[in-house]
């Protein structure tokens, strides 16, 4: 038996800010980092194989692809019970 997930998306930021805005703190507060990237890619997959009903082996894929930055990450193993 063979499981698989898979999802795709696409995202938009409109108005990208590294700070906050409407904190009420009693002094200064600015968070500043990088700008999100303004259109983004995003895929994540998997799949999970069982070999018996004891032993499953597994594998997945995501990752964040924009003009500006490429991010992604994978994983694999077994699962084994008794």
């Amino acid at each position: 038996m063979t499981v698989s997930r898979q999802s795709r998306a696409f995202a938009r930021e409109y108005q990208p800010m590294p700070f906050a805005r409407g904190i009420a703190l009693p002094a200064a507060f600015t968070v500043d980092g990088p700008r999100a990237a303004s259109d983004a890619a995003r895929i994540d997959a998997g799949a999970k194989l069982a070999i018996n009903p004891n032993a499953w082996v597994f594998a997945s894929f995501d990752g964040e692809f924009s003009r500006r930055s490429q991010s992604y990450a994978g994983k694999a193993g077994a699962k084994m019970s008794w």
